[in-house]
């Protein structure tokens, strides 16, 4: 048995704005220096990756990206300094719940070995004490 964690962070009406998508975007920004090529580095259309990063500096009120034009250098992008410190943070919020996910799965997993010790038959319909007649 394994537990997953996935790490989602929501704004006031709950709809959901950081997750691994927005996560992996951000750093392959950071690693490429391009919108464009984090985008395809991920499957995603440079029009999603667009809209993903609007609705994430939106929802946290910051810009987190800083955008070249193009021309002799083809533009680019960028993190900026809170961009950078968002991304560091948002992973290690990620790394201390998988950490101590990874604690609670072995003592969870623990106790499903002991269920699974006691060989209790798995009903087969209603029994007698359950209040179905």
């Amino acid at each position: 048995m394994r537990i997953e964690v996935k790490v989602a962070l929501l704004d006031s009406q709950g709809e959901r704005f950081m997750g691994a998508g927005p996560m992996w975007l951000l750093e392959g920004i950071r690693k490429t220096g391009s919108i464009r090529q984090a985008a395809l580095a991920l499957g995603m259309s440079y029009a999603k990756a667009h809209r993903l990063l609007g609705r994430l500096e939106q929802a946290l009120g910051a810009r987190l990206l800083v955008r070249r034009i193009g021309g002799a250098e083809h533009g680019g992008a960028g993190l900026t300094p809170e961009g950078l410190e968002f991304l560091e943070r948002y992973t290690r919020l990620c790394q201390a719940l998988q950490a101590r996910a990874r604690d609670e799965e072995e003592a969870f997993g623990a106790f499903c070995s002991e269920l699974a010790a006691r060989k209790m038959p798995l009903a087969q319909g209603a029994s007698e004490g359950d209040g179905r007649a």
